[in-house]
């Protein structure tokens, strides 16, 4: 319950942060690095959190090195590093290239670090610049379902523009709707209309998977004349 307490917290600060263009309680990236030195999981944490909100152009780069294993600390001040996927080595405070040092220690993560790392990193690329990452994060919550993502999820189709894009989001946020359905309502009627206007296999798993949990008569016809239609 507290990780999904502290995802839920950390993915609402996102959402006002990318709403509003600031944070008043962000932490400057620097102070946040530090904490990696410390071989802590608590102090990785709030790390990732302090980052995700740094507003920094580096953070998803930082974050995503951090989930595959390619973000260290090294050097006699202990500083943070990252590699790409060439293994190229940068100064994960200024985003510069560097040579690595000797000692470079990676660093490490555990099963609950790594949810909210992937929540941390969903959010931030939802509202990347770039539209082929905004389309993979939004495919990518429609395959997780994962309720954390629904208000940034939210947020992003407020602010998208890109019709092809409005419509994934549109179809992950009915995912979720339509998996939280113990009782009907407006909304997980909505969402059973645009996961049937999908119609892909996609789109069938989540209504098979939903089917079990859903208590409402009525929209259990309806999923069940989807999965039949699909």
């Amino acid at each position: 319950m507290r990780t999904y307490q502290c995802v839920r917290i950390l993915l609402f600060a996102l959402l006002l942060f990318f709403q509003t263009g600031s944070l008043l309680l962000a932490a400057p990236l620097d102070e946040a690095l530090k904490r990696f030195s410390e071989d802590s999981f608590s102090e990785t944490e709030k790390a990732i959190g302090e980052i995700a909100l740094s507003g920094d152009d580096n953070a998803a780069k930082i974050l995503e090195a951090l989930q595959a294993a390619r973000l260290f600390v090294g050097g006699t001040q202990k500083n943070t590093f990252y590699k790409d996927a060439s293994g190229q080595v940068f100064n994960a405070a200024t985003g510069e290239t560097v040579a690595a040092p000797a000692d470079l220690a990676v660093v490490r993560l555990n099963n609950r670090l790594r949810r909210s790392l992937e929540a941390a990193i969903g959010s931030l690329t939802l509202f990347s610049s770039d539209p082929l990452k905004r389309q993979s994060a939004a495919e990518s919550v429609f395959r997780s379902r994962d309720v954390s993502m629904l208000e940034p999820l939210r947020g992003a189709l407020a602010k998208e523009q890109n019709p092809k894009i409005n419509k994934l989001l549109a179809e992950a946020e009915a995912a979720i709707v339509l998996m939280q359905a113990e009782t009907a309502s407006k909304p997980q009627f909505d969402a059973l209309t645009t996961l049937r206007a999908r119609g892909d296999q996609d789109a069938f798993a989540v209504l098979r998977t939903a089917l079990p949990l859903l208590k409402n008569s009525d929209l259990r016809t309806g999923v069940d004349s989807a999965i039949a239609e699909i």
